[in-house]
């Protein structure tokens, strides 16, 4: 485990902490206001052992180390990618940061993984942090209010909400970027896990992992996840946009989306035997497997490149109005 005298800092002025929640099932979340990420996330598993199943370091000098690497973090002001780095909003064109491939990537360099956020309020179960993004901070308009609740419940879910209002319009797409191995961080990889998404499209994307704007059907294809399917199955198959993303980096369209919490996913540690069920009231999420295949992420989200995707689900957020997202996840 993390301790705390190793995330004492002041980084840009501010106070860096690490926090502690804890269950009577003897889950511990482990959380730093660095990033508003997850540390640690241990879990029981069926041998009554505990498992970290969240990748992180265990001092906050390996993040500011690795200010590109998004474990665990709190991702804005837009998760995933933007492509050419703009936007038209209101007949204005916005010209972001371009990070990745001449795109804008997860908020841009100075995104909301690299700022100290505040502590409001803070429990043995729950804890809310909150960041006021100026306007035009890497390139995005409105100044931004956002607070991010993490709480820790007796049912074994991580439950995450997100909150956020702009002073003009503006876009926005929040997520949690944990990277995950129900097997424990260090036991090897994930091609094992059985996953299970309520998905019947992708959004296929082209070599700059920019989706082209159609919906692909998973069906007959290594996408279809509609049934629970080992993750090494079609990871490396010759499927065109396997082998754009060199892997699985893809937004599956979920199911019956409709602003409420849904279930939309299922992952199994072979090892462990623990399950991870996902629940979200976004439309989309993102599959990841790392190239080492050691970690995945289930990031819930709007979908990539929506400001230039008119026909996909808005992303806009109008002066004064609330944006309002929860994704939890759940431990069996």
């Amino acid at each position: 485990m993390a301790m705390p005298n190793s995330f004492d800092r002041i980084v840009d002025g501010k106070r860096v902490q690490l926090f502690e929640l804890k269950n009577n099932s003897n889950t511990v979340l482990q959380l730093t206001n660095y990033g508003c990420r997850i540390v640690q996330l241990l879990v029981t598993d069926k041998n009554n052992s505990q498992v970290d199943v969240v990748f992180g370091y265990k001092t906050i000098e390996e993040y500011l180390q690795t200010k590109d690497v998004y474990h665990g973090v709190v991702i804005g002001r837009y998760a995933n990618r933007i492509a050419n780095g703009c936007f038209e909003l209101n007949d204005t064109v916005f010209q972001l940061a371009k990070n990745v491939g001449g795109n804008n990537l997860h908020g841009g360099p100075g995104g909301f993984h690299t700022k100290v956020w505040e502590v409001d309020d803070a429990s043995a179960s729950s804890i809310t942090f909150s960041y006021l993004s100026p306007g035009g901070e890497e390139g995005f308009p409105g100044n931004l209010q956002t607070t991010v609740t993490y709480q820790l419940t007796n049912k074994n879910e991580v439950v995450i909400r997100f909150k956020a209002t702009s002073d003009a319009d503006t876009v926005i797409n929040l997520t949690n970027h944990a990277y995950f191995n129900l097997n424990g961080v260090t036991s090897g990889n994930v091609l094992q896990h059985r996953l299970q998404i309520a998905a019947d499209y992708i959004t296929p994307v082209n070599e700059n992992i920019i989706p082209t704007g159609e919906w692909m059907p998973v069906q007959g294809t290594p996408f279809d996840f509609n049934k629970p399917v080992e993750i090494g199955d079609g990871i490396g198959s010759n499927h065109p946009q396997i082998q754009l993303a060199r892997g699985y980096d893809h937004n599956f369209v979920l199911r019956n989306y409709n602003n409420q919490l849904n279930q939309v996913a299922t992952a199994v540690g072979e090892a462990s035997g623990l399950l991870m069920h996902v629940f979200t009231t976004e439309p989309g999420m993102q599959l990841y497997v790392t190239g080492e295949r050691k970690l995945f992420c289930l990031e819930t989200q709007h979908f990539p490149d929506s400001p230039n995707q008119p026909h996909f689900p808005s992303v806009v957020l109008r002066e004064g109005e609330e944006f309002v997202s929860t994704t939890a996840y759940q431990f069996v």
